[in-house]
């Protein structure tokens, strides 16, 4: 009898660990694609901090880094659509603040680094930040060839990939190994 409970015990954890990795799941689905759609639509970024806040206090989302990482995604998106310069300035100012210290804890974060690399991407290199830029393009390559996603779904690893060779950083040969070793692994 002892074994039975033992078993049933054994049988619900596995349960409940599926269904909250699959919780998981979802919410980051349902963040990045807010967050997607806040980089083109300003009235977007409202909700995404929104749900970012509520997420903060209900513990539903068991990293704490990416949510920090989207708290400074989101004022570098207040940056993209503040009218006055200075404003662009300040938001600009404070998201890399923040992704600085997420990353400085986690620098082998492939979508962390990514979500900066993507915002510093279009930020020209007289403000500053052109030695996290190619410090990002670097680890990025590095670590989508060393295939370390981090269990990020396919269409993410693709996306990453198309923009990395989109941005013309990387050398010709860093461009051929991602197509070979990512586009073509993913079935693209």
């Amino acid at each position: 009898m002892k074994n039975i409970a033992a078993f049933f015990l054994f049988l619900v954890s596995l349960v409940s660990a599926q269904i909250m990795a699959t919780d998981q799941e979802s919410i980051l689905t349902e963040l990045r694609l807010k967050y997607y759609s806040a980089v083109e639509e300003s009235d977007s970024v409202k909700a995404l901090e929104k749900m970012v806040t509520e997420l903060s206090k209900s513990n539903k989302l068991h990293s704490d880094e990416i949510l920090t990482a989207y708290r400074g995604g989101i004022m570098a998106l207040k940056a993209k659509h503040a009218f006055w310069p200075f404003s662009k300035l300040n938001y600009l100012n404070e998201s890399m603040e923040i992704l600085d210290s997420v990353i400085s804890k986690v620098p082998d974060n492939l979508e962390i680094r990514f979500m900066r690399y993507s915002i510093l991407h279009y930020v020209p290199d007289f403000l500053g930040w052109g030695d996290e830029k190619e410090a990002d393009a670097s680890k990025i390559y590095v670590l989508l060839m060393a295939k370390e996603y981090e269990g990020l779904p396919d269409e993410i690893i693709t996306g990453i990939t198309q923009f990395m060779l989109d941005s013309d950083r990387l050398s010709p040969l860093q461009e051929a190994e991602l197509e070979s070793e990512i586009l073509l692994t993913l079935g693209r």
